[in-house]
């Protein structure tokens, strides 16, 4: 666990919007960490076609820079990808979080790290030989101009989890990487569209181990709880070895959904959400406040606020409630959801599906539009704020509180 407050940080940074498929509210706040390194991002309409709908979260761990700079890309990236012009969106979800992870440690992204961090990084040495778990040296694989790899990078030990959600019409893709989560309620039930990465996954410990890794503790080396991410070179130095091979890796899951009736709303959250409240308790929590009214974003909030530990680490109690929380709400509208057989092409997207109101609890798990929010950028990041590009309509939060790098991994 990171450096804890003596008293939490309850500030929220809430968004909302809506259009005429679906209505959504966002929320992070900073809690007990002494940081904030979450962030999260929220698009109506990709702009580019056919109606498409980008949510996602990004939960940062060693530092916020990854995490912000995913929340401010990762949409416009998505659209630039030959594959989504070309209408295969799963492949172009993968394409993109490898795309980003390889650009990354490039020399022309760094300063772009540098500015998104509130805190000074560490002078670059050169060095003559690359240490077992040092600053990676790793030769450049980028094909991109102007992105040669450098020898120090803020990415060698930054990084962030992804879980990215699209909408178009009556199909959602989620993409995850990582241990944040996407459910969604049907029937007021909750359906995983995510599984959390983790090193004692057989799977993911089989890799690892190829790659010169070791477990133990739950952690790679006894010190990353991860298995996929973003970011984090420092463990992704098997140059023999391709990049869906390392230790860590950024190549994301994903799963796919055909919407119908009885689907309600999509919940995304980091896992300051999930380490306190199960698939099925968090599903139950948003679908209680929608009946009473609330908003997704008040919905957002209340979440938060429920998942958040009343008293410090000092006390006694269990030891979970004192990460970052971030949680997006989609709700689904209800002429998103009926449906009507004879509809066919662009009419599909206004399809109504009948919105159940039945409640329903299960138990915890094991683990229990692109219009960023630029007043909330640092300052001094005025040429980035400026670069953002205007055809993307929408909100995107949390890549702009005050943070400081955490030296130890969630």
């Amino acid at each position: 666990m990171g450096h804890t407050l003596s008293t939490p940080i309850t500030t929220k940074e809430s968004v909302e919007g809506e259009n005429e498929l679906l209505n959504f509210g966002a929320c992070a706040m900073q809690g007990w960490r002494s940081a904030m390194e979450d962030a999260h991002c929220a698009v109506l309409d990709l702009g580019s076609g056919e109606q498409t709908g980008f949510f996602g979260v990004f939960d940062g761990h060693g530092g916020p820079e990854v995490a912000r700079y995913c929340s401010l890309h990762m949409a416009q990236q998505l659209i630039s990808m030959p594959s989504y012009r070309q209408g295969s969106l799963d492949k172009a979800l993968r394409d993109v979080y490898l795309h980003i992870d390889e650009l990354l440690p490039s020399d022309k992204l760094n300063e772009e790290l540098k500015a998104l961090s509130d805190v000074k990084t560490p002078p670059e040495v050169e060095c003559e030989e690359e240490p077992n778990e040092g600053p990676s040296s790793k030769k450049d694989t980028s094909t991109q101009p102007g992105y040669e790899r450098r020898m120090w990078s803020v990415a060698d030990h930054t990084g962030c989890t992804a879980v990215v959600a699209l909408l178009r019409g009556r199909q959602l893709w989620v993409a995850n990487a990582g241990d944040s989560r996407c459910v969604v309620c049907h029937d007021g039930k909750a359906v995983a569209m995510t599984k959390d990465h983790m090193p004692g996954h057989p799977l993911e410990h089989e890799r690892i181990v190829k790659a010169g890794g070791s477990v133990y503790g739950g952690r790679i080396k006894g010190r990353m709880s991860l298995s996929r991410a973003l970011g984090d070179f420092s463990y992704k130095q098997a140059d023999h070895l391709p990049a869906a091979e390392q230790m860590i890796i950024a190549l994301p899951e994903i799963q796919t959904l055909e919407l119908g009736p009885g689907h309600e709303f999509l919940l995304l959250a980091s896992d300051g959400i999930w380490e306190v409240l199960g698939n099925g308790e968090a599903v139950a929590f948003v679908r209680e406040g929608l009946a009473a009214g609330q908003t997704p974003k008040q919905v957002c909030e209340a979440l938060c606020d429920r998942c958040m530990s009343t008293s410090d680490l000092s006390q006694p109690g269990p030891d979970y409630g004192y990460d970052n929380m971030t949680a997006i709400v989609v709700q689904l509208k209800e002429q998103h959801q009926r449906a009507d057989a004879g509809a066919t092409g662009s009419d599909a997207t206004k399809q109504l599906f009948n919105v159940s109101t039945a409640a329903t609890a299960s138990a915890r798990q094991d683990r229990a539009t692109f219009r960023p929010a630029l007043t909330m950028l640092p300052k001094r990041s005025v040429a980035l704020r400026s670069s953002l590009s205007p055809l993307l309509h929408g909100s995107c939060s949390g890549a702009c509180r005050s943070a400081f790098r955490r030296p130890f991994v969630p």
